[in-house]
Formats: structure tokens, sequence, C-alpha cells
């Protein structure tokens, strides 16, 4: 009897260790990094319009929609030239990108600018904070062959346990010839308990919740493993947000499905993912009608 109860104490006594040692190291972590952070909602936020496309209304309906993780945009040049001739990927209509970033040696363009401009788009940026590996910024952009009326970026809850650095999504509101629609591009953390993960979807989401417009979210919701997927999917359902990914695979080349889309008043009529190696993720595609 004495020694479970000594061993009873020692557990208790390693399990608070343990839980000690995990805030130690967050709020540690917090503390150091959190500079880093792009704290503000409303900057720094880069836009430009290089969209070749007539604003006059046409006479279709149909979307291309396209959401890539550009994997630190390691291979930007290489995902231009894809995004110039792969037909899976080649004039869409609206594109989605996480893992934005600066490009080393050129300190006055990032990634989305260099995508805008290369391919004849209108974007929105948003860095979430700037990468401690390189002094990059780091974040989500919606590129648009539409104007973009609105734009909000959204810092999410919940910073990474270990390095104490954020999230954002991004909102847009798209104006086709005057059809509005509203879009968000975002990118959740990894390593998440499934109430963190609603948490950050929440947020994603807010902005589009009580819109009368037709909505599209899409992005890298880092959804593992997939009992996690299946949670966000109900937590989506549950906000009226229907899921449009399960017709294609695993997005990753680590073999996961994290790369998602979700819509309401819209009606998605085909999708897939392209399995290119420019990146550790492969875009997904979306064919919508409104």
């Amino acid at each position: 009897m004495k020694k479970n109860t000594k061993m009873i104490r020692v557990h208790i006594l390693v399990s608070f260790l343990l839980v000690f040692s995990l805030q130690l190291l967050v709020t540690t972590s917090e503390a150091k990094d959190s500079w880093r952070n792009y704290k503000d909602p409303q900057s720094p936020i880069y836009t430009g319009n290089f969209s070749d496309r007539p604003t006059e209304q046409r006479a279709t309906r149909n979307y291309k929609i396209v959401s890539y993780n550009l994997h630190f945009s390691k291979e930007i040049v290489k995902i231009g030239e894809y995004f110039s001739s792969l037909p899976e990927l080649k004039d869409a209509d609206v594109i989605f990108l996480q893992e934005v970033t600066g490009i080393p040696g050129d300190s006055q363009k990032h990634s989305a600018q260099y995508l805008a401009q290369k391919l004849k788009y209108n974007y929105v940026y948003a860095p979430a904070f700037i990468q401690p590996s390189n002094s990059l910024d780091f974040g989500v952009a919606v590129l648009s062959k539409f104007p973009i009326r609105s734009f909000q970026k959204i810092i999410l809850p919940h910073r990474y346990f270990l390095s104490g650095t954020q999230r954002v999504a991004l909102y847009a509101q798209l104006d086709d010839g005057g059809k509005l629609f509203d879009v968000v591009s975002t990118h959740l953390e990894t390593l998440q308990f499934s109430y963190q993960r609603n948490d950050q979807a929440q947020s994603t989401i807010g902005p589009i919740l009580n819109s009368t417009n037709p909505v599209f979210v899409a992005g890298d919701f880092n959804s593992a493993p997939f009992w996690q997927r299946w949670n966000l999917i109900r937590f989506m359902k549950h906000n009226h947000l229907t899921y449009f990914s399960r017709h294609y695979g695993l997005t990753t080349q680590t073999l996961m499905k994290l790369d998602l889309g979700f819509g309401r008043g819209v009606n998605v009529t085909h999708s897939g993912l392209l399995k290119i190696k420019t990146s550790d993720h492969y875009p997904v595609w979306f064919t919508v009608s409104l």
C-alpha cells in the first residue's frame, strides 16, 4: 500500500513538472519571439493591381480557384512557370497562397507580388511574422483576376508553442462586374489540439459568417492527424460551410491531406490536385459556379 502511494506521488510530481516545463517553454518562446509577429491587423498589408482582365460583367459565372502552399516560396520562379503553362493552374480566376515570403536578395519584392506581376493578377498579401531563420516575412495572400474591393487581415489565436509565432488568415471581397463574392485564404498552425484548430477556424470564417454573398474558404488547414480533419469538417458544416475536398487525395509529399476548400452559395463541379514538386504541398484546384 505504501509502495502504491509513493508511486502515485511520483507520477503526480512528474506530471506537474512536465506541465510546468511546457508552460515555461511556451512563455519563454512567446517572450523571446513575440517581436517577430505583426500584431497590428491593419499593417503591414501589401496590395497591387496588375490584372489585364476587363472589368465588365461576364456571361458565365464559372470560376477556377487554386490554393497552394508555396513552402517558403523556395521555388517561386518555377512555380510562376507552372502557373503560366500547366492547364490545371493556368488562367485561374482566384489563387489562394500560403507560406508567401520575401524573396532572398530582393528586399523590395515578395513572392505574392512576383506572381501577381508575372501572371497579371491583382493581389493582397498579409504577412504574419518575420521568419526566425532568415528574417523574411511569412504570410498568406489572395491573387484575383477581378478587382479586390475590400480586405481584412485576421490574426489567429494560439501561437506556436515552440517559437511563439502567430498565424493569420486573409479575407477579400472580389467584384466580377458587379457580382460580389467573398474569399478567405488561411494557414492554420501545426501541432494543435482540436479545440485550438477550431478556434483558429472560427477566426478564419469570422468575416464571412453573416455575408449574403457567395463564399469560398481555402488554404492549408494543417488538419492532421485525420481525425482532426473530420472534426474540422464537422465544425465548418455547423457553420453552414460545405466541404469540397472529398474527391481528391493526399495533398502533401508527406502523405497528409491538409489543403482543403469550403464554401457557401457556390457549387463545385470538379476538383483535384496536381502532383508537382515545387513545394512539399501540391496545389489543389476547384471549378466553381455561382
